[in-house]
């Protein structure tokens, strides 16, 4: 008897993984698998959706049947080199972390969140778990399994080390984060480490302070988008010597700053959605890249809302 030897790619495996929902081998190289350009959840007839669609930057689209799909709760989220998905699992609801590269899950302690409770790095390496409230919780370390809670245990009472309400960025390199608390005049901005240490803390005064705070790679700077008086504009702030440089923005009328972050090859990317007469449009998104010494900035990408769509995530920005 003869015998036929069939040979299946690593890709094709790793696809058909997605397809069926379940993870590929950890053998599967992340080139194999590819980046995600952006996550889409078709229309819904009543309360039955398809599945999430992944389509991939070479073009392809995968059906990510493992992912919750409904109208009420349809979370997703993509990390921003676009090789990490948050989503709830359909099996049990589970958040967790899908980590294309390899083909692992990770679960979180959360079920069921409809909006992000959960933060990670560019390189989906950390992960800062907030749980939808309004302080942060943990950190965890992905790579090696580690979780930092962001509260100290005493003998005799649970007190909260400082109490760090809102998180706000990693820097480029994923290895720090930056956490902010409100204050009467101002926002107090800390730094945390990879093991949630402090490393620097200082108080931005209100005149000074601004939105989508961004920590740089050199781990100390912050960048703050600010609107004044029909101008838009960048301030860089310095937490160890509270120097503020600001940098004016020219932006295209039809364009604003909706969020902000430090890019991992340098420089600042924002992303906007376009405004017409009618207000904002979310059916279209331009990145942008921006020079924090000039002030100018230059077109990355342009997308448009699939027809069709229910919701549309795009990776985070960084990348």
């Amino acid at each position: 008897m003869t015998r036929i030897r069939v040979r299946v790619s690593a890709s094709l495996v790793a696809l058909a993984a997605l397809l069926l929902g379940v993870a590929p081998s950890a053998a599967d190289a992340a080139t194999q698998i590819g980046t995600v350009r952006y996550a889409r959840l078709p229309a819904c007839s009543g309360t039955k959706c398809d599945p999430w669609e992944l389509t991939m930057r070479d073009g392809r689209v995968v059906r990510l049947t493992g992912a919750r799909a409904d109208r009420d709760l349809s979370f997703m989220m993509v990390s921003a080199d676009g090789r990490h998905l948050v989503y709830n699992r359909r099996s049990d609801r589970r958040v967790v972390v899908h980590d294309l590269a390899d083909g692992r899950i990770h679960p979180t302690p959360l079920y069921d969140v409809s909006e992000s409770g959960v933060h990670l790095s560019a390189d989906g390496r950390l992960m800062v778990i907030t749980d939808g409230g309004p302080t942060v919780d943990s950190l965890t370390d992905l790579a090696t399994g580690k979780t930092y809670d962001l509260i100290h245990v005493g003998k005799t009472r649970t007190v909260r080390r400082h109490l760090y309400e809102e998180f706000a960025s990693f820097s480029p390199d994923g290895r720090y984060l930056l956490v902010s608390s409100d204050l009467v005049d101002g926002t107090e901005y800390t730094v945390l480490d990879a093991r949630g240490r402090e490393v620097v803390r200082r108080q931005v005064r209100a005149e000074h302070d601004g939105l989508f705070a961004t920590l740089a790679g050199d781990h100390t700077t912050i960048a703050l988008a600010y609107t004044s008086r029909g101008r838009a504009g960048v301030r860089l702030y310095h937490l160890r010597t509270g120097r503020v440089t600001t940098v004016p923005v020219k932006l295209p009328k039809d364009v604003g700053i909706d969020g902000l972050t430090w890019a991992r090859g340098g420089g600042l990317v924002f992303r906007t959605g376009l405004y017409d007469k009618n207000g904002y449009d979310p059916r279209h998104v331009r990145d942008y890249g921006l020079d924090p010494e000039t002030g100018q900035i230059r077109l990355l990408r342009s997308l448009k809302r699939p027809a069709g769509t229910l919701e549309w995530v795009l990776p985070d920005l960084g990348d």
